[in-house]
């Protein structure tokens, strides 16, 4: 659902595009609309956004401090309110119009620069396998025959935990309000409801599912309580391999390193092979990162926040807008510390706006910090680094020497960045291909060796952290 009309004209009932939907104890319109199958909201329903707009056909309720600040003049005079800003108490036989935006961000479903040699598929039985990126914003699944390897169906749909925040910080502020139960019901239902939509196209069973995502959409999924992972020392309840049926699949889930830095990364790393002296870049709403040292390896996570993943506006990607700022500061249009010159703004460039420059700031200066101290604790030098692999839908756009321009990737990094597409997707294709060879078991032990020995490095604990990032802030 995303756009229609909507009547609420009877006593806990909504009358929406002709079907009587039911709603509850719902504080607020937006969380009645979102239970109902809309998605509109980056900022967990906090005004922020401005994601969740609707059009009141008549009587308009007054705006609120929120609805002046998100909505222009003009659209509080056709009577534009923002949805979560609206008590459900004062609501009383309303008609309105959804006006979500769509989110243009890619989805990425394809890995690239990735060997996958698996021998002879002559042992493998015949039978399907699905493998699973469960992303903070985006989940991608796809239907592997393992006879051949080939990928026989994609399937992808934007997170329904966003209606309680687009980060991590957020949906784990929700789980510990008590939205444990219902954050793991919107995911699973979704994922289950995708697994049996690809079987009824292609009329395959899926044997075996293998998941991956970041340690906090893992334990939203399984519905583990995080209140250890909120506060020192930053515990989770499990970071251990799981394996578990779930209706009538059988998960197998990636082991975690930490907290912060989930069996995603993990999945990135087991698929690359990754040699010393390389970094591995997965950029998204939580951005995770992964040097291999020779014999050791350091990982981080920064709280990149929505820029990476295009949650700030729905016109343009995160990675075209790295080279759009880019063009701005060569021209002056924004200056170092990130001051734009709207005056000076062309009517293609609309979208570009002084939050939208400070939300970039803000992502860049964390990944840029990340990346140095995890180079400081491993005792290498930007210039020793031989290759930087650049996952997600984020790398496979980006122009390398814009993000070196505007200070996202040290100058010593501009010819060493090889971008890899969904290596998430790669390390569980990888993982699945070879369980069907029977090397399951060897398997688990690679990625687990990679849970176990990598060392996180917390940001949050470095000593040099909020002085590099504030330094790192201009461009």
């Amino acid at each position: 659902m995303m756009k229609g009309l909507i009547n609420l004209s009877v006593k806990n009932k909504i009358v929406c595009d002709n079907q009587i939907l039911e709603y509850g104890n719902e504080d607020t319109l937006l969380e009645v609309l979102c239970h109902n199958g809309y998605s509109a909201s980056f900022c967990a329903g906090k005004g922020i956004c401005g994601k969740c707009k609707v059009r009141f056909m008549e009587a308009p309720p007054l705006p609120t401090q929120a609805d002046r600040r998100v909505l222009s003049p003009e659209e509080l005079r056709k009577g534009i309110r923002l949805a979560c800003q609206i008590p459900m108490k004062s609501l009383k036989d309303i008609q309105i119009e959804t006006l979500f935006g769509e989110n243009k961000a890619p989805i990425l479903a394809s890995f690239q620069n990735i060997p996958m040699d698996f021998g002879s598929k002559e042992k493998i039985a015949p039978g399907c396998f699905a493998i699973v990126d469960l992303g903070s914003t985006t989940v991608v699944m796809q239907l592997i025959d393992r006879k051949n390897g080939k990928i026989i169906a994609t399937e992808r749909f934007m997170n329904p935990q966003r209606i309680y925040g687009a980060d991590v910080i957020t949906r784990m502020q929700a789980s510990l309000e008590g939205k444990k139960q219902e954050l793991q019901q919107l995911i699973r239902e979704a994922l289950i409801h995708s697994l049996k939509s690809v079987e009824e196209q292609t009329g395959k069973q899926i044997e075996r599912v293998y998941l991956a995502g970041n340690t906090t959409m893992v334990h939203l999924f399984m519905g583990y309580p995080i209140d250890q992972m909120t506060r020192y020392p930053f515990t989770p309840w499990n970071k251990d391999m799981i394996k578990e049926e779930i209706e009538e699949y059988s998960f197998t889930i990636l082991p975690a390193i930490s907290a912060f830095v989930g069996g995603d990364i993990v999945s990135g790393a087991f698929a690359l092979k990754m040699k010393p002296n390389s970094l591995l870049i997965d950029l998204g709403t939580n951005g995770e990162i992964l040097l291999c040292a020779g014999e050791k390896m350091y990982a981080t996570a920064t709280a990149a926040g929505p820029a990476f993943e295009n949650a700030v506006t729905a016109e343009v990607v995160g990675s075209d807008m790295i080279k759009v700022l880019a063009e701005l500061l060569d021209k002056g249009i924004v200056d170092e510390t990130g001051l734009l010159d709207e005056d000076r703004i062309e009517k293609d460039l609309r979208y570009v706006n002084q939050q939208f420059v400070r939300e970039m700031q803000k992502a860049k200066a964390a990944i840029r910090v990340g990346i140095e101290l995890l180079l400081k604790n491993a005792g290498i030098e930007a210039t020793g680094l031989e290759t930087v692999y650049l996952a997600g839908g984020f790398g496979k756009g980006l122009d390398v020497k814009s993000a070196v321009r505007i200070g996202l990737f040290p100058e010593e990094l501009c010819h060493k960045v090889v971008a890899v597409g969904n290596s998430v997707l790669a390390g569980l294709y990888k993982f699945g291909m070879e369980a069907s060879l029977g090397n399951e078991g060897k398997c688990v032990e690679m990625v687990g060796k990679i849970a176990t020995l990598t060392n996180e490095v917390n940001l949050a604990a470095q000593p040099e952290f909020n002085e590099r990032y504030v330094a790192r802030l201009n461009f």
